[in-house]
């Protein structure tokens, strides 16, 4: 949600100093962000849990396949 609304609470809720940026926290904690219900928000968890699972099968696929051109190619040149 901050992601989503960091171009606004850069302009608008971050005060600068000489040396140090900081929030303008009253202001902060006063506007309104919108998030979804908490049963929204436990499906959102869900799902994203599932594709970061996907994300990781994924991941084991290619670097298995990977290895296996390496394999490949160093028989090859071996070969060769």
């Amino acid at each position: 949600m901050l992601k989503g609304y960091e171009s606004f609470i850069l302009k608008y809720l971050v005060k600068g100093g000489m040396t140090v940026q900081s929030l303008k926290y009253t202001e902060f904690e006063r506007y309104p962000f919108p998030i979804p219900p908490l049963d929204e928000q436990k499906h959102i968890v869900v799902k994203v849990e599932q594709l970061m699972g996907l994300c990781d099968e994924l991941e084991a696929k290619l670097r298995k396949k990977r290895e296996d051109s390496e394999k490949i190619m160093e028989t090859v040149v071996r070969g060769v």
